[in-house]
C-alpha cells in the first residue's frame, strides 16, 4: 500500500437523477476497495457482486455498478473502513514508517467516518442550554410520538398513536388552531 495524504473531506457522496452504471467518482481517500459502502436507495450493495471499485494512486476513485441506476434512484458512496487496529508494534521489533503511516491513515479515516455519521444525527446546538437528547427506553416509546418536554426541552415519548387528539384546547400551552400536541403527564 502506498503512503497517501488523507484529505480533510466528508466521506460521503450521493448521486441523484443519474442513469447508467457509472463510473461514479468519490474524492475521499480509501486504503482498500472494501473501505467503501455503496447504497442504492436504502439497500447496501455487495462489492464484486453488485459493483466494482477502481482506486487511484491517491486513494480516491470510482464505483461502477453491475445493474444501472435509473433517474429516481439515489446512489450513496461512503467510507466504511472497519473500526479496528490492524498493526501491532512489538517492543524491540521492526518499526517501519510505512506501517506507522498506514495505521495513522486508518485512524484519520475512522475518525472522519464517525464525523460523517454524527453529521447525520440530531445534535444540540453548542450554545444551547444543556438538555438530554437521549431517547426514552424502547418500551416507553413504542407506539408513541417523540416530542420535547414543555418545561425542560428534553426528548420524551409524548403520546400514543391511539391517543392522538387534534383539539387545540388540550395543548399544554393553551394552543392555537393547528397545535396538535397535548401533554399526557407532568
Amino acid at each position: 500500500m502506498a503512503d497517501i495524504a488523507i484529505n480533510a473531506i466528508t466521506r460521503r457522496v450521493q448521486f441523484t437523477g443519474n442513469t447508467g452504471t457509472g463510473p461514479f467518482a468519490f474524492t475521499f481517500n480509501i486504503l482498500e476497495s472494501t473501505d467503501l459502502a455503496v447504497y442504492k436507495n436504502d439497500t447496501q450493495l455487495v462489492v464484486t457482486t453488485d459493483y466494482t471499485v477502481s482506486v487511484n494512486s491517491d486513494g480516491t476513485g470510482s464505483v461502477t455498478l453491475v445493474d444501472p441506476v435509473i433517474s429516481s434512484d439515489v446512489l450513496t458512496l461512503l467510507g466504511a473502513r472497519p473500526l479496528a487496529r490492524t498493526t501491532d508494534f512489538v517492543a524491540g521489533g521492526d518499526f517501519f514508517a510505512a506501517s506507522v503511516n498506514e495505521q495513522m491513515d486508518s485512524q484519520v479515516i475512522m475518525v472522519q467516518q464517525l464525523d460523517e455519521k454524527l453529521s447525520r444525527t440530531i445534535i444540540a446546538n453548542p450554545g444551547d442550554e444543556a438538555a438530554s437528547l437521549e431517547l426514552p427506553l424502547k418500551a416507553n416509546r413504542a407506539g408513541k410520538y417523540l416530542g420535547f418536554n414543555f418545561a425542560t426541552g428534553d426528548l420524551e415519548a409524548v403520546q400514543s398513536i391511539a391517543e392522538r387528539i387534534t383539539i387545540s384546547t388540550l395543548s399544554p400551552s393553551g394552543g392555537t388552531d393547528g397545535d396538535l400536541w397535548f401533554k399526557l403527564s407532568s
